[in-house]
């Protein structure tokens, strides 16, 4: 009859006549009837009734909710959001489950955590109540009383709840995803304002014409909901546009997109029915990996702290935030790891791996894959969800980063800010594998932490893209931003900066400038006065030319695992492994070969922990060339020094950054590794002269032997060789 039927068409009304009467409206109006009342259907849905949620005055919100309703705790991410509520709030949680009464709600609830290896302790028993509910009926199902009751208890709501079914189309999803949320924002103005957290999904940025955008931001959303593949992703999209209505009327909403979630980052558990798990399952069933852009994926519950930790601060109000992996894995990683499994699992195209899809589950229609056939192996590109995400471009998490820099367990009178060096990131700070330098404040009674990541941080795309920055921009921009953002949530809080290695060389530079004000800065290695070995200082001088005109691009990247040893930034840096006999570690090579002359010469690897040493790619990201050329004239000058002294920009900022330093009136603590072979004794030259030429200055010296460079954050033992040195002299600033 030369008409195609999505499986979608089968499921709004599986009858004989319903068919007939969709293929006739199909031969003669085509598939645009169907498609022009989708979107108008849609489009009605997301407008919000000024009798749900009218103009709103301002209301205060507590900084602690202690009650709170969630509901979705009957699914994989729900039950996780639930386990890290109780672990990590004192809050009392209502959660609302699909059941015939409030006893079954909970051994639902209970089963569900059964299912996915979550303990269910005491404090479950005194801290959770369960109510029988559903989204999809009048009041979500509660009794009147239930109803008000809740109303007038509640200070938050999570709504994780929702039906994941990729394959029903929109109107059989629209009860309990789209009219739900009518009545979760119901409840959340009756009575008194409670603040709303949505968890929605990277699906309503998954459509086909979002794979022309260079990012998928926060602050967007596909622009039209009707192409988006799948009817879930269509519900989810109409839910954020009603919210949107709601915040402009003075609703306090945050919306949380997930991207892939993983199994449980400790026990593994998983939901089968996932799409991350149904993509490794047809990787071993057709023998092959799909070729994509990036693999993308979080653990559960990474995802379920992220959330409450965000949620629990009315600061991160108001604002969308996505949840994805901050270094997405490149497609060699996976190749590796089957390869280590003993499977091989070859790349090969995305349209040749549909085709093995195709043909093997034609041959295998019992395989868990079958259901999801229609997303996965589809002929029109605007449905195929599965070659969507293949595709989708780079996530952009800016709200996320900064709203999860906090690490609070109390309130303190004094806020820890911690910033990373050139091409490392806040990671550096928060090592598992030992004490480090978060955990070791918080037993010292620090317990209100930040970790920044910048324009210079290998957990950001920055370092991979074309640009034009210098430390100057760093001084002028980063610096004072960073602060500004930290007072907004800290208020007249004191607050102590420790710098790592170019950090500490910005923020000395902002304290000169007067362009930031903390209570202390405590930098690492380098500040105002840079001293390199000779070998080191003639390679800084010929070796980014060189590099660039050998490799092209904007950046020279570090990890061997990312770009391959046979790759030519992979064989430069093999040879620089020729002369490094006591390391086997390719990437260490490259970045010793890259900053110094030996091998030593960023880190002692005594200090370093084997799993530290073996990831160390992780901390150390690509060079852009833009960096390289102003630290050139740095050390040229052997002192901080402004780049382009013509650019009107930077007119605010003083030429030479030590001579101004005579304007700093926070004390500072200089520290360094006895044995650093990369700025050598930068630190305690800077110490010299500070308190020659400006003995007014209040500028302490300390020198930690056995320590190279890095090594003093990411040592073994730095919680019980280094980390003390700069408590004590917190303290001293804190307690005079």
């Amino acid at each position: 009859m030369g008409v195609t039927l999505d499986p979608t068409d089968f499921l709004r009304d599986p009858t004989p006549a319903a068919v007939r009467r969709l293929l006739a409206d199909r031969q003669f109006n085509g598939a645009q009837t169907d498609t022009t009342a989708l979107r108008e259907r849609m489009l009605r849905d997301s407008e919000l009734d000024f009798s749900v949620v009218g103009l709103l005055e301002p209301e205060p919100i507590s900084d602690d909710p202690q009650t709170i309703l969630l509901t979705g705790a009957t699914g994989f991410l729900g039950a996780n959001l639930l386990d890290e509520l109780i672990r990590s709030t004192t809050a009392h949680v209502h959660v609302l489950a699909r059941a015939e009464d409030d006893r079954i709600a909970r051994e639902r609830v209970r089963q569900t955590f059964d299912k996915y290896r979550l303990r269910w302790g005491r404090p479950f028993d005194e801290r959770v109540t369960c109510h029988r509910g559903d989204l999809s009926e009048l009041g979500l199902g509660l009794s009147p009383t239930t109803f008000d009751r809740l109303a007038g208890d509640l200070e938050a709501i999570i709504h994780c709840g929702a039906i994941v079914d990729f394959l029903q189309p929109y109107e059989n999803l629209r009860a309990a995803n789209v009219m739900g949320m009518r009545e979760i924002l119901a409840l959340a103005v009756h009575t008194r304002i409670k603040a709303l957290h949505y968890i929605s999904t990277m699906g309503v940025l998954h459509g086909l014409d979002d794979l022309a955008r260079d990012e998928l931001t926060e602050g967007e959303i596909s622009r039209f909901g009707d192409r988006l593949p799948t009817g879930y992703q269509q519900t989810k999209w109409v839910a954020e546009r009603m919210l949107s209505r709601a915040r402009e009327r003075g609703m306090p909403v945050s919306v949380y997109r997930p991207g892939t979630i993983a199994g449980h980052s400790v026990t593994g558990a998983a939901n089968p029915l996932d799409l991350w798990v149904g993509m490794m399952s047809a990787i071993h069933a057709v023998h092959g990996i799909p070729a994509m852009k990036r693999l993308d994926f979080l653990p559960v519950d990474v995802v379920a702290k992220g959330i409450v930790a965000i949620a629990r601060d009315p600061a991160n109000l108001n604002r969308t935030y996505h949840l994805c992996h901050p270094r997405p894995l490149p497609l060699k990683t996976l190749d590796r790891w089957f390869g280590l499994a003993g499977f091989n699992a070859p790349v090969i195209s995305q349209d040749g791996w549909s085709i093995k899809l195709e043909r093997f589950l034609d041959e295998h229609p019992e395989h868990m894959l079958a259901p999801l056939a229609p997303v996965m192996t589809g002929k029109d590109p605007q449905r195929n969800l599965f070659r969507i995400l293949l595709s989708s471009p780079p996530v952009s998490m800016h709200h996320t980063r900064a709203a999860l820099a906090r690490y609070q367990s109390r309130p303190c009178d004094c806020s820890i800010l911690l910033t990373h060096g050139a091409t490392n990131a806040s990671n550096m700070f928060t090592l598992p594998e030992h004490k480090n330098l978060v955990s070791f404040l918080f037993d010292q009674g620090y317990t209100d932490v930040w970790c920044a990541d910048w324009r210079t941080s290998s957990s950001l795309p920055y370092l991979r893209r074309e640009s034009d920055w210098t430390v100057d921009d760093l001084i002028l921009f980063d610096a004072p931003a960073t602060v500004r953002e930290l007072r907004r949530h800290i208020g007249e809080n004191r607050v102590f900066v420790i710098a790592h290695c170019l950090s500490a060389t910005v923020f000395a530079s902002a304290l000169a400038a007067g362009l930031v004000q903390v209570n202390g800065l405590l930098c690492n290695s380098v500040s105002l006065i840079t001293i390199l070995p000779p070998v080191v200082k003639s390679k800084l001088m010929v070796l980014p030319d060189l590099i660039r005109s050998f490799f092209g691009g904007t950046y020279l990247p570090i990890d061997i695992d990312e770009v391959g040893i046979l790759s030519r930034p992979g064989m430069l840096m093999a040879l620089g492994g020729l002369t490094r006999h006591k390391c086997t570690n390719p990437t260490c090579h490259a970045i010793s070969f890259l900053w110094g002359s030996e091998e030593d010469a960023i880190f002692l690897h005594k200090n370093l922990h084997p799993v530290t040493h073996n990831r160390i790619g992780e901390f150390f990201g690509p060079v852009p060339y833009c960096y390289w050329e102003h630290l050139q004239k740095i050390v040229l000058a052997g002192v901080m020094v402004r780049f382009d002294d013509d650019d009107p920009r930077y007119e605010a900022l003083p030429e030479n950054y030590f001579q101004a330093a005579a304007n700093i009136t926070t004390p500072m603590l200089l520290f360094s590794g006895a044995d650093n072979r990369f700025w050598l004794h930068s630190r305690k030259t800077c110490y010299e002269m500070l308190r020659e030429t400006h003995p007014h200055l209040d500028v302490s010296y300390a020198e930690i032997p056995g320590y190279g460079h890095i090594d003093l954050f990411l040592g073994e033992h730095a919680a019980l060789d280094v980390f003390p040195l700069l408590t004590d002299f917190m303290e001293r600033i804190r307690n005079p």
